[in-house]
């Protein structure tokens, strides 16, 4: 004799729970909502030109030193230049990195120059570009192999030739880290990120 057939609901029909339960279930395998976190790219460019000139020397050119200067007296400036190219709207941040090989307490300022048409091996101080724009930070005295960083932003907003000069008015000269070395200046480029994504994944 057989045994009497399980009945799964009062009428013989499912429990409405299980219905709940495997419609659920359906709804999770064919839709998948994700939203990929934003991510920033970071560029990191040497400059195509650096040297500095000396007010006591006026036509020597130091473009091949492995060393950039600074000092108030004599009068001696560096020149940094960097080519910045592939931007498609501007930076989330640019920082310029100097590296400082031997402790200083000289202070020293970095300030923007529009004249890109002088050459690493042709600068001189009899022919350098005047110093026209806006000072973009400061700093005091470093330590021996710190990195000293100033925020560029407001001047590095699109594509093109950038250039930097970094002065002093202290009768202290400082020394930095020029192309030619093994740590040259950086220029980081932080791209923005693009915005988060959602997608929809169905089961295979």
């Amino acid at each position: 004799r057989r045994p009497p057939r399980r009945r799964i609901g009062t009428n013989g029909m499912p429990n409405r729970s299980v219905f709940l339960l495997i419609a659920t279930l359906l709804a999770g395998s064919l839709l998948a909502f994700t939203a990929p976190r934003a991510s920033a790219a970071v560029t990191t460019l040497n400059p195509v030109a650096d040297s500095y000139v000396q007010a006591d020397l006026p036509g020597s050119n130091f473009g091949t030193a492995a060393a950039v200067k600074v000092d108030g007296s004599p009068v001696t400036v560096s020149y940094l230049k960097f080519d910045v190219q592939g931007l498609t709207g501007a930076p989330a941040g640019v920082t310029l990195k100097v590296f400082v090989p031997v402790a200083t307490t000289t202070a020293i300022n970095v300030r923007s120059v529009a004249d890109s048409s002088w050459t690493e091996t042709g600068l001189t101080f009899a022919n350098r570009p005047a110093i026209d724009g806006a000072t973009l930070g400061t700093r005091g005295a470093v330590t021996r192999g710190q990195v000293v960083d100033f925020d560029t932003s407001t001047v590095v907003i699109r594509d093109g030739v950038y250039n930097f000069a970094i002065v002093s008015t202290s009768s202290d000269g400082a020394s930095y880290a020029s192309r030619e070395s093994d740590t040259p200046p950086r220029l980081i480029v932080t791209l923005r990120g693009r915005a988060p994504l959602l997608s929809i994944s169905s089961p295979v």
